[in-house]
């Protein structure tokens, strides 16, 4: 009823109740006609290239997810995000569709900018053929990048409808980033997306979506803009520094909350995470705690 045609599987969630949960999944989305993207019986068919015709168009779609999870044994798979993976397909799907486009689940949440690896990835699949780039897990709008050869990559779409008071959020501006997004529309032709446009909404607090009008709209409509015009500097600085304040803060905060409710596993379960990149986001964010503090002094 509301339109969907096809539906990508690869997030971090889609196993949530196992293998059984995607097969159902799977079949759900059959019986509604939607077609499943990055997910299949096995990984050959996760990974392969899907197909829709429109208006004497060809539109082929690839999809995967960063989500760092084992998918044991037999049964249905969704396709692990891996760079060099998914570049070789664009290569190889590119000459056999008028139309690519490429979804991958994956960005650090609450942050505005992508990660420069992201954004080179990014920057190849456009040159290697995609017309389209489609990220999304950041649960934010993140910067639109217009390439030369006129390929639109969104490096996050935000969220659409999502409950913003699950988990544990940082602060009052990442939630209201959260509830304030924009649907994304694309004019295609022949030669690649001839069109590109963003329609700003609002989440209202009893879970309507509406579209965000006068000083609202244009707020979030800014805010695009800007996040979208940082290319050129040093937009890398403001991620690390953001990644630092808000993912390692929230991370930390997050043990502390539940240390203190005796939950002494999650302690041994992060120190299994536990890489050198954490250890340093771990130093910047205690440098800008130390740093902020001085700076408060009178």
């Amino acid at each position: 009823a509301a339109g969907f045609s096809l539906l990508s599987l690869a997030n971090n969630h889609i196993r949530d109740h196992g293998g059984e949960g995607l097969a159902s999944t799977r079949e759900a989305l059959a019986r509604a006609g939607i077609l499943g993207l990055g997910a299949g019986s096995d990984e050959v068919e996760a990974r392969s290239l899907r197909m829709l015709e429109r208006q004497g168009l060809s539109f082929g779609w690839l999809a995967c997810g960063r989500t760092l999870q084992d998918q044991p044994g037999p049964g249905p798979k969704f396709w692990e995000y891996s760079p060099e993976e998914v570049l070789a397909a664009v290569r190889q799907a590119a000459p056999t569709t008028d139309l690519l486009a490429v979804s991958l689940h994956l960005g650090y949440m609450f942050v505005d900018y992508p990660h420069p690896d992201h954004r080179r990835l990014a920057l190849e699949l456009a040159g290697a053929g995609a017309h389209l780039v489609l990220m999304h897990h950041a649960h934010v709008l993140q910067g639109v990048e217009v390439t030369a050869d006129g390929s639109v990559i969104c490096y996050n779409l935000g969220n659409l409808l999502f409950d913003w008071t699950e988990g544990e959020v940082p602060g009052l501006e990442e939630i209201e980033h959260q509830r304030s997004g924009a649907l994304f529309g694309f004019d295609l032709d022949q030669q690649g997306v001839a069109q590109a446009f963003a329609l700003p909404f609002h989440v209202d607090d009893d879970w309507k979506l509406r579209w965000a009008r006068g000083t609202a709209g244009a707020s979030i409509l800014d805010r695009l803009e800007r996040i979208s015009s940082a290319w050129g500097g040093n937009f890398e600085e403001e991620f690390w520094r953001q990644r630092a304040e808000r993912n390692t803060g929230q991370t930390i905060s997050t043990l502390a909350r539940k240390l203190r409710r005796g939950e002494l596993g999650v302690l041994l379960d992060a120190g299994r995470r536990l890489r050198p990149h954490h250890l340093r986001m771990l130093l910047r964010w205690a440098g800008g705690r130390f740093s902020n503090r001085r700076g408060s002094r009178p």
